[in-house]
Parts: structure tokens; C-alpha cells; sequence
């Protein structure tokens, strides 16, 4: 990493110090209650805390993607962690598809269907996982057609689809923010063990509820 993660709150102005504790507040919605905060922070948070009110925002803008699988007329829980499993291969980094295949598993993503992204055998993917990856790809690029928009529209809603393409932005900043940052990726290898583990049913894998934070925590 570039600069050190920031988790200890005196190290930030009195005056951002509420931001903080939201980051926090909303980090332990995530997985397990009451962590310190340098286990509710995590890394990434840390490392935007140099700068408390983009922590903020952008911590709560994670919670408001994390929670659209729990409303009506948008996007799957499955649906949001496709996109990390494509986006991250598409962008070359590694810590996001590591990080993202347990959870992606956990809410129903296939296996098979991370591996086929993860080595480029996208024939032995689903209609909808096909269609999903190549409007997530266009959305990275910006060649989005009306084509393409449609098709993801009568999928998941027009709600849905705009949602859809705001996550996929959104995730693409997060992940360029970790590069800029120096956050350290894993090799080659170790995702792809990761991945064929995960495929054979011997990887650790969340409890989805984990992952899924209540809706009160969107508030910003």
C-alpha cells in the first residue's frame, strides 16, 4: 500500500470524527457486530479515511448496492457479485475476484461460472450469466448499445437496469481506487486455487446473511 489505512479515530480531525464512526457503524452491519475498528474499517476504508467524508460517502453508497438484492425491482445479490467476478478479471485485479468468489458463491453465483470467467471458457457459461458479463464489459468500456441495455431491462426492470449500471460504475471506481492505492493483489495462482477449490466444494464459504446489511444502514 501506498499510505498506511487509518483506524484509529484520534487520528482524524474532531470535525470528521462522525464520519467515522458511520463508516464503522455501517462496516459491522456487514458481517459480525461491535468489531474494533480496525477489523470494521478494513483496509480499503483505512485507506480512504485520509480522507473521512470520501470514506463516508462512499461507505454508504456500498451499503445502498449491498442492500438491492433485499428490494423489489432491481438487481440480485447473485447479480451484484457477477459483476465483481467479471470486473475484476476485466481489470486486471486479482483482490477483487479473490475476495468476491466466497461471497460470490454464497448468493448463488455458480462455481463453474466464476471458473469460466476467471480462464476465459465463457462457452460453459448460462444464457443469463453470457448476457449479464458482456453488458458489464460495455458499461466498463462505455459501448453500451440500446441493444444491450434492453436485453439487461427485461431482466431485471428498468429500475433494475439503471441500478445495475450504476453498480457496475461504481465497482469500477472502487476497483481503480485500490490500484492507485497500492492495494496488494494475490497471484495468479492463488486465485485460481481459490477458484478450483470453490468449484469442488471444498472452499470456505460465508453465510450469505453475512454480507447483507440491514436497510437502515444506507442512510448517509
Amino acid at each position: 500500500m501506498f499510505v498506511e489505512p487509518i483506524y484509529d479515530r484520534e487520528q482524524v480531525a474532531d470535525d470528521e470524527r462522525e464520519m467515522f464512526d458511520r463508516v464503522v457503524a455501517r462496516q459491522n452491519s456487514l458481517v459480525w457486530h461491535d468489531r474494533p475498528p480496525e477489523e470494521a474499517v478494513g483496509p480499503y476504508y483505512g485507506l480512504l479515511m485520509h480522507s473521512p467524508r470520501i470514506a463516508d460517502l462512499l461507505s454508504a453508497l456500498a451499503i445502498f448496492f449491498r442492500t438491492r438484492g433485499e428490494t423489489v425491482g432491481s438487481f440480485s445479490h447473485a447479480d451484484r457479485e457477477w459483476v465483481d467476478i467479471v470486473l475484476g478479471k476485466e481489470l486486471g485485479s486479482n483482490s477483487v475476484v479473490r475476495a468476491h468468489t466466497p461471497d460470490a458463491i454464497a448468493v448463488g453465483v455458480r462455481p463453474e461460472a466464476i471458473r469460466a470467467v476467471w480462464t476465459g471458457r465463457e462457452d460453459e457459461l448460462t444464457a443469463r450469466e453470457r448476457e449479464l458479463a458482456a453488458f458489464i464489459r460495455a458499461t466498463i468500456h462505455g459501448r453500451v448499445t440500446p441493444h444491450q441495455f434492453a436485453g439487461v431491462e427485461a431482466l431485471l426492470g428498468r429500475r433494475g437496469a439503471v441500478e445495475y449500471a450504476a453498480c457496475i460504475t461504481w465497482l469500477v471506481m472502487t476497483t481503480r481506487n485500490l490500484q492507485a492505492l497500492g492495494f496488494p493483489d494475490p497471484t495468479d495462482h492463488e486465485v485460481s486455487d481459490l477458484v478450483e477449490r470453490a468449484v469442488a466444494g471444498t472452499a470456505e464459504i460465508p453465510d450469505p446473511r453475512q454480507r447483507v446489511p440491514a436497510l437502515e444502514a444506507t442512510a448517509i
